[in-house]
Formats: structure tokens, sequence, C-alpha cells
């Protein structure tokens, strides 16, 4: 009687020991479950904005977009000497370095050889009447009569595409900047600078 009582008591614990062990390790959804969400639930979590495609990842530094000012234009070059300037549909290419000669007189002169071209389909000439030579703001003389061989204003017509070598002449009165200018009243106006140092 004793030995079928103590059964009894046995097999209730055996089988409350199990129920316990198996409800415990899994048997119906346990909490170790509900810390994942499944994989339906973490896509809607990423639409409604809570992990969106532009949000940093970790360790990733968010960038803002730097201001870009743009540059300012570039200041215009003076022509001067080893520039080549157009005019009226002329291309004149100055010698980079003046030389000097001598009047009659024996007063010195400036030297500065160009090169003229016509780039024009028809016919050209440096017509003299734009052309103008300064010293601080004064005219200088003429001087194509004194040098008759190479004065620009002897060049004559060219063809188009044609070229000659000629030389402006400026009458030295000190070192200064002088100036050669050319200018059409309805057009172009060029004036190159001639820093002079003797």
């Amino acid at each position: 009687m004793k030995t079928g009582y103590f059964k009894a008591i046995l097999l209730v614990l055996l089988t409350l020991a199990l129920s316990i062990t198996l409800f415990g390790c899994g048997g119906g959804g346990g909490s170790s479950q509900g810390s994942t969400p499944p994989p339906e639930e973490k896509k809607d979590a990423e639409d409604n904005g809570e992990e969106g495609e532009d949000a940093p990842s970790q360790g990733e530094e968010q960038k803002t977009p730097e201001a870009t000012t743009p540059a300012p234009p570039a200041a215009p070059v003076e022509p001067t000497l080893g520039s080549m300037v157009k005019f009226d549909r002329l291309e004149i290419t100055f010698d980079s370095e003046y030389t000097t000669t001598t009047t009659a007189a024996g007063d010195t002169v400036i030297v500065v050889g160009v090169v003229v071209k016509n780039a024009a389909t028809d016919q050209k000439s440096l017509r003299m009447e734009y052309v103008s030579l300064y010293k601080g703001g004064l005219e200088l003389p003429d001087l194509r009569d004194e040098f008759p061989d190479d004065d620009v204003a002897f060049g004559g017509n060219l063809a188009p595409g044609e070229s000659y070598e000629a030389s402006f002449h400026l009458l030295y009165d000190g070192n200064a900047d002088y100036f050669i200018k050319m200018a059409i009243s309805w057009g172009d106006n060029v004036e190159v600078k001639v820093p002079v140092n003797l």
C-alpha cells in the first residue's frame, strides 16, 4: 500500500516537473521570440521613417554640403610688349622688346617692332588716322617722315592672310609708360602700353 502511494506521488511530481520544463523552454511563444520583430514588421518600421535611406549609418558622419562662391572674373590683361591685339580686322603682334635709334637732329627714338596681318577676307591696311602715340596723356609728334623705310604708316594694303613687318617710332621724353592707341569712333579701341626705361 505504501509503495503504490509513493509511486503515485512520484508520478505526479515528474509530470509537474516535465510540464514546467516544456512550458518554460518554448512551448507557446515565450518572451525570447518577442524581442526581434519579424521581417515584415522591420520593413514597416523603415517605411515609417524610423530607419530611412538618408539616415547615416552608425559611425558615418553626416556631411553638410559646402557653400561654393563663384570665383571673380579675371581682370582683363593690359596689352603691352609681346602682345597680339586685334584692330579693324587686323592682327597686330608687338615685339617683346623695344630698340632705340635717333632722328637726324640727334633726338632719341623708341622703336617698337610689329607684325601686321590681314585677318579679313578683303584688302586691309592700318590707317594712320586711327593711330595716336602718347606719353603722360600728351600726344607725341609724328615721326613717320623721319623713318620712311620701316614706319608702320608705309605698310600699304594687305591681301587676305598677308602680313608685313614694320615699326612704331616714339620720341623719347624720359622713362615712363608710353602708349600706342588705335581707335575707331564706331568700333575697335585698343591701347598698348610700352614701359620705357633707358
